[in-house]
């Protein structure tokens, strides 16, 4: 018994229904990229350094910490990353106290630049909190309650990022405080991931 009409057309829609989806299959894979402005595809060596290592880990010395801050930094895209850092110092007071001073740098960045060496501006702010800090006056030792404060800052700088994975920025830093503006500088090494 032979196949009728009424089953050999779903096979015929069924086949081209295939075809019709491996031919978009193939176009989608392959349009894109020979229409894309009329350029080739990127090869390997011309891709950014950037998606793979999108995160970085960097000891900066002097800068956003005062004296150092170890710091972690994510690129949100090419040109944009945040981060935000950690430090820590005592200082030595009369009678054998000290003062426990403990700072966080949160910021900003923004290329102008693409590619390992980049230029870059960055606003952010360093929060400080100080603990165990002692008075003395007339005679009596009083401690004083944690203090803290804000200052905020901005930036202009010089990173260098590595294929391999290599971290440096320099950057010098402007503190706009209430009372006064302070100017320092910065340097960073690190690795990125």
């Amino acid at each position: 018994m032979g196949l009728t009409f009424a089953t050999k057309l779903p096979m015929k829609f069924s086949k081209c229904r295939f075809q019709g989806l491996a031919l978009a299959l193939l176009l989608n894979s392959s349009i894109p990229h020979a229409l894309a402005l009329g350029k080739e595809p990127p090869s390997p060596s011309q891709q950014s350094s950037f998606a793979p290592r999108a995160n970085s880990i960097a000891l900066e010395v002097l800068g956003r910490g005062i004296l150092y801050s170890l710091n972690f930094n994510h690129a949100f895209a090419e040109r944009f990353s945040g981060g935000f850092g950690l430090s820590y110092f005592s200082i030595p007071l009369k009678a054998g106290h000290s003062a426990s001073i403990y700072l966080v740098p949160i910021y900003g960045n923004y290329y102008l630049l693409e590619g390992a060496h980049r230029p870059y501006v960055s606003l952010g702010a360093t929060f400080a909190l100080g603990v165990g800090g002692i008075e003395t006056r007339d005679g009596e030792t009083t401690v004083q309650p944690p203090l803290s404060a804000i200052a905020p800052h901005l930036s202009a700088g010089y990173e260098y990022r590595s294929s391999g994975g290599f971290l440096f920025r320099l950057a010098p830093y402007l503190y706009l405080m209430s009372d006064r503006t302070v100017f320092t500088g910065g340097i960073s090494f690190g690795f990125s991931f």
